[in-house]
């Protein structure tokens, strides 16, 4: 693949400790070091990388800003269009970024920040240490998804929790579900365990009658808040909010990704209809743990698409 092979893509990474790392041998260095591999291979590809996430110490994000500041040298597109300005994309949902301080806002060369508000009006008088409301944060985490998946080429996803997510469904799953509905490429890692690697064990069951993994069946679904206390939080219908999500569409999350499953195993994750992988490359991709092959084949696979 030539060195700027995926100039112009920009490319989200969806990633995050899961209840399984432990029981499957892996940390939280395991990941971190996946995720610094892969995003360091994007970049000087040329690609730009997302994530929706807060800025920390320790964090991801912070892994995938200091990634961008080793490869400063990346170019932008001809046209300086914002969301390729900078080699890292942070979106952060209400109310996590009222913490951000604004100066590096205004002038961090590494990072363009996308904030999505729950409401047209913005709250930024609220402070982020008063009591979060779990349906307005469930709205705007729902929106940045949604977000990034139209800004997004594809999406890499890899572990996220199963249980103790806070919207309507584990934020991998509602990740992966909107890059499947517009039929953008996603990428499945599921040697780490968690939603992603249900979600690989259901694209490769044949047997119809074979149970879908617990956390992808909505009855038995383990959030932190009954689904029926966020509902309330998404509006009825469209209104002036760019990317919303609607209460129809928040309560319907597990069908439409159920639809989504039936459709890649009815093709057999044959070539071009899950991410231009063929079946035995996906499988060897979702069973991987080296960093170096699995930033390869989704290198390798994004510059030939």
């Amino acid at each position: 693949m030539s060195e700027k092979a995926l100039s112009g893509k920009l490319v989200a990474l969806s990633v995050s400790e899961n209840e399984d790392l432990g029981s499957r041998g892996f940390s939280g260095e395991h990941i971190n070091r996946l995720c610094l591999r892969i995003s360091r291979m994007l970049l000087r590809a040329g690609a730009g990388i997302a994530y929706g996430g807060v800025m920390g110490t320790g964090s991801l994000t912070k892994i995938f800003h200091s990634a961008a500041l080793r490869e400063l040298d990346w170019t932008p597109l001809d046209d300086e269009s914002e969301i390729h300005r900078t080699p890292f994309v942070n979106y952060q949902p209400w109310p996590w970024y009222l913490d951000l301080p604004e100066e590096p806002r205004d002038r961090d060369r590494r990072c363009t920040y996308r904030f999505v508000s729950y409401c047209a009006e913005e709250q930024a008088a609220r402070s982020g240490d008063e009591i979060k409301d779990s349906r307005d944060s469930a709205h705007a985490s729902s929106r940045m998804r949604r977000w990034m998946a139209e800004d997004c080429d594809a999406r890499v996803i890899i572990g996220g929790k199963a249980t103790g997510f806070a919207g309507v469904m584990p934020g991998i799953l509602e990740e992966a579900l909107f890059h499947l509905e517009l039929d953008k490429p996603l990428y499945v890692v599921g040697r780490f365990g968690g939603a992603a690697a249900a979600l690989a064990d259901a694209f490769l069951q044949q047997d119809e009658d074979t149970d879908l993994p617990r956390c992808l069946i909505e009855d038995h679904r383990e959030g932190k808040e009954k689904l029926e206390h966020l509902l309330p939080g998404f509006p009825t219908e469209l209104g002036t909010l760019v990317h919303d999500v609607t209460r129809h569409e928040a309560e319907t999350s597990y069908d439409r990704l159920h639809k989504q499953i039936v459709r890649i195993r009815e093709s057999a994750l044959e070539e071009g209809t899950l991410n231009g992988l063929k079946r035995d490359e996906n499988i060897a991709l979702m069973g991987s743990q080296s960093p170096h092959e699995i930033a390869t084949v989704i290198a390798r696979a994004l510059g030939s698409s």
